[in-house]
């Protein structure tokens, strides 16, 4: 199954780099492989993110971790957020 949205999105955290990264290293607490985000971080450190590859064998609730070394380096907190849906 692919993903299809995605939800509940790590709070704000203001010592994280603002920017658009496009990320494609991960980890995740299910068995999914192969999905791409683009995250968009604004001046107060909250993200918004893109699904850009819908990658492989997701399920819903499968959690994201994105280092924050992957966003900047800024010194935050990782950021998490969910599978929605997946088909």
């Amino acid at each position: 199954m692919s993903i299809e949205t995605i939800k509940n999105i790590g709070y704000a955290v203001s010592s994280r780099t603002a920017g658009t990264y496009n990320i494609s290293s991960f980890t995740t607490d299910g068995r999914g492989t192969g999905a791409t985000f683009t995250v968009t971080v604004d001046s107060s450190g909250a993200a918004s993110v893109s699904v850009t590859g819908k990658g492989n064998n997701y399920v819903a609730d499968d959690r994201i971790i994105i280092a924050d070394a992957q966003l900047g380096g800024g010194g935050a907190v990782e950021l998490t957020f969910q599978v929605a849906t997946a088909s």
